[in-house]
């Protein structure tokens, strides 16, 4: 009797947790649709400054970055307002540049705090992806492994080839980025992909490692987790597999 009464309540909250989610999607839905109006008015702003600034290569250089950074917003809303429609066109993306396109994008924040990047690529090949989406995902992550580690602390930022560990008989890349920050606490470990959960106190939207979750499922796979939050040995550390071919099944999670 206890044990029927624990299983419905335990599928009554998995239910509620459900809606609850579905509503979160089409509120973010609806921000994102808002988003456009002023997105676009950002990029007509950006394309006439780009008329007076000819000849100057430093501007132009951040004035590119800026342009990019646009193109991204305007493909994550879409992703955001289309979440059961096809993923954008996907082309080869070569993973170690986006990464690296990435930290330089943060290098002040890393000279800032005397963070020390530590890169290693090993012999990995382009995968076919969205590139935004691709790019989206890894900038939540640099940014999480950024914010959490102290003055001086380091980030390990690799990426090589590999398989599934769920699926074996799928190739293709892995991407880690781990941190020696404090780690996650417990209590905040199941709700961490949840949209608008955050550990960040007075910033952050809690949107970031959701999105990145739905973007992930999109290449039929996911972000993975492993943290320590254990005094001298704390650190958190994400993962992340590209698969060459994304046809190919994948066996459930």
């Amino acid at each position: 009797m206890f044990s029927g009464t624990s299983s419905a309540r335990r599928q009554s909250d998995k239910t509620a947790r459900t809606e609850d989610w579905a509503a979160s999607g089409r509120l973010i839905a609806a921000v994102a649709h808002e988003l456009k109006n002023p997105i676009q008015a950002l990029g007509n702003a950006l394309f006439l400054l780009e008329k007076c600034l000819r000849g100057d290569a430093l501007p132009n250089r951040y004035l590119k970055a800026a342009q990019e950074e646009l193109g991204r917003m305007k493909e994550i809303t879409a992703s955001i307002l289309s979440p059961y429609r096809e993923s954008p066109p996907r082309r080869a993306v070569n993973i170690p540049a986006v990464l690296d396109s990435i930290l330089e994008f943060y290098d002040h924040k890393i000279k800032f705090k005397r963070i020390q990047i530590c890169r290693r690529y090993s012999s990995v090949s382009p995968v076919e992806a969205s590139a935004g989406e691709i790019r989206q995902v890894f900038t939540n992550l640099v940014i999480n492994a950024l914010e959490a580690v102290p003055t001086g602390g380091k980030v390990v930022v690799h990426a090589f080839s590999s398989r599934d560990w769920s699926s074996p008989e799928r190739d293709g890349i892995r991407v880690v980025i781990g941190d020696n920050g404090p780690g996650i606490r417990p209590e905040h470990r199941r709700r961490l992909f949840e949209p608008f959960f955050t550990t960040k106190t007075g910033r952050g939207t809690g949107l970031g490692l959701w999105v990145s979750q739905v973007f992930m499922e999109r290449l039929g796979s996911r972000v993975r987790l492993r943290t320590s939050a254990r005094p001298h040995r704390a650190g958190t550390c994400f993962s992340v597999f590209l698969p060459f071919d994304r046809r190919t099944p994948i066996q459930a999670r």
